[in-house]
């Protein structure tokens, strides 16, 4: 994300509503994220707040996706410019949002 011209990263966990933590990069902003778990976890515990069950799925971190050629070159155009691959340049963005 970016604000002010600086970029920053913003963590999330889906199944725990209202906890975020940022950092200056994904390593700063994941380290973050295990302090606010802690304090996320508490807090809960304080108000008597139900805490969601962990998901028991697994998954293979491999996705199939179909997209418009257009995009396609698109992507692939922005992560050469980034020096990056197609995936890592695609997982970055997603990681963003």
């Amino acid at each position: 994300m970016e604000d002010d011209g600086e970029t920053y990263y913003r963590v999330t966990v889906p199944r725990l509503p209202g906890l975020i933590a940022y950092g200056d990069d994904l390593e700063e902003g994941m380290a973050e994220l295990e302090e606010a778990k802690k304090a996320w976890f508490s807090s809960c515990l304080r108000r008597n707040v139900k805490i969601p069950e962990p998901l028991t799925k697994k998954y293979s971190g491999k996705l199939l996706l179909r997209m418009p050629k257009s995009l396609h070159a698109y992507l692939a155009e922005e992560a050469e410019d980034e020096n990056v691959s197609l995936n890592a340049f695609i997982v970055s963005k997603l990681a963003q949002e």
